[in-house]
């Protein structure tokens, strides 16, 4: 028996469908979704259902005990409310034989503030749009304002003046700005195995709910494979990573990182890219057959990576 949990499960029915179509013909694998809130639709669809504290480091001994209970060995973290938790604690767990798949604390902590990712992007000369907590320092006519976490609210507001930019920035804890430029949004989905292999994968955004793709196309650039690579080989990232970003008629720009498996990310399970499956059999004797519904034409790329150095 193999089983796995999928954290901070709330509405995230079509990323649990995936992960159940993926494992499906292995009645050996049992899959336990948790949430802090009881009352989330997601509770209906896996094989378990628990009512989790806060991942946080005060509750790590009731989180253990509740791991080690019900077996599990394999985690699958999908919130940035709880990633920085899982990266703590990953050796630890380790120990007891439960794998997480998640980065480096380090690299968590880089992409999870916008500030600190923009300042770790310039002075690594990649293409990014200027980002400040200061809005005067912001050269514009338009602004985008937003969160500085990315583990605070979802909540943004685009191509605004610079009056109202500067009104509504009193609805956030700690805001920050940027210009607004007009392109094509663009995510990119990567997985990292252990020997440090990349698959990435392309693609653009066309309507978009609530942070979250609805429909999108994929594609193949390489201009920005090579951005992304750059990246990857400057941070010490591990499992299914996720970055935005838009493209223009001249460069693209990197926004932002989300080192965690999301929403959209099952539709790249049908191009090759099925970060579940690529996890599980890395960390397990388990093989599991789950090709019948990819879509022949591929867009995903496999590269080697370099090992960072701290």
């Amino acid at each position: 028996m193999l089983n796995f949990l999928l954290t901070c499960s709330g509405r995230k029915v079509h990323l649990i469908n995936s992960f159940l179509e993926t494992v499906k013909d292995n009645s050996r694998l049992k899959i336990f979704l948790c949430d802090t809130n009881s009352k989330v639709i997601s509770k209906y669809f896996g094989n378990f259902f628990w009512k989790s504290p806060k991942f946080v480091s005060q509750n790590f001994k009731k989180i253990l005990f509740f791991l080690k209970k019900k077996k599990i060995k394999i985690v699958f973290p999908t919130s940035d409310l709880e990633l920085l938790f899982w990266a703590k604690y990953k050796n630890r767990l380790l120990k007891e034989n439960i794998k997480v798949m998640i980065s480096s604390k380090k690299s968590i902590e880089i992409c999870q503030d916008k500030l600190l990712f923009f300042n770790f992007l310039k002075e690594n000369n990649i293409t990014t749009i200027d980002t400040s907590n200061k809005l005067e320092s912001i050269k514009s006519k338009k602004f985008v304002v937003k969160n500085r976490y990315s583990y605070e609210e979802k909540k943004t507001f685009i191509n605004i003046d610079y009056q109202h930019s500067k009104k509504v920035s009193k609805k956030f804890k700690n805001p920050i700005f940027q210009p607004y430029l007009f392109g094509t949004e663009i995510s990119i989905d990567c997985y990292v195995n252990k020997e440090n292999k990349v698959k990435i994968l392309l693609r653009e955004r066309c309507s978009i709910n609530n942070g979250e793709s609805e429909q999108i196309k994929f594609l193949y650039n390489k201009k920005i494979f090579n951005q992304i690579m750059y990246i990857l080989n400057k941070l010490d990232f591990s499992g299914h990573i996720m970055f935005q970003g838009i493209k223009t008629n001249r460069d693209f720009y990197i926004l932002e990182c989300n080192p965690r498996i999301g929403g959209a990310s099952s539709t790249c399970f049908y191009k090759g890219l099925n970060s579940f499956k690529n996890f599980i059999e890395e960390n397990s004797k388990v093989k599991l057959n789950y090709s019948k519904n990819l879509i022949k034409k591929n867009h995903f790329i496999i590269h080697k990576k370099v090992t960072p150095i701290d």
